[in-house]
């Protein structure tokens, strides 16, 4: 699953584009591509197209979700913190390739299901 944020279409179907090269680089197989066009601030549970990313997540329908940081789903900080503990809860990883950590490297938040491809560049925390 990928999902990005962006002010127009136009930026956010690049960014869906960027994580669709990055997936098939880590032989990941791309169920689906959601985007908003909400500010980053914009709680995350307001947003439509995230709402359908938990969706599928929570239903099985997807493995995973790549993002391109973590910002782009949660802006604040106490946003993030639920975004990751939900995310720890379910069967699914979530890989953000342009979240770069301290040290380099993806930030990659794993649950039951992480991939055992493509994530050699990662860190999981």
């Amino acid at each position: 699953m990928l999902y990005t944020c962006g002010s127009s279409s136009q930026i956010a179907v690049n960014g869906l584009s960027a994580l669709g090269e990055f997936a098939k680089r880590a032989g990941w197989a791309v169920v689906d591509e959601v985007y908003d066009l909400a500010p980053f601030d914009v709680p995350r549970r307001t947003r439509l197209g995230w709402l359908s990313v938990e969706r599928l997540l929570l239903r099985g329908s997807a493995a995973g979700l790549l993002a391109p940081a973590e910002q782009e789903i949660a802006w604040h900080l106490s946003d993030r913190s639920a975004l990751r503990m939900g995310l720890l809860a379910l069967p699914a990883f979530a890989v953000y390739p342009t979240g770069r950590m301290a040290g380099g490297g993806a930030a990659v938040y794993a649950g039951a299901a992480m991939p055992d491809r493509g994530v050699g560049e990662g860190r999981q925390l």
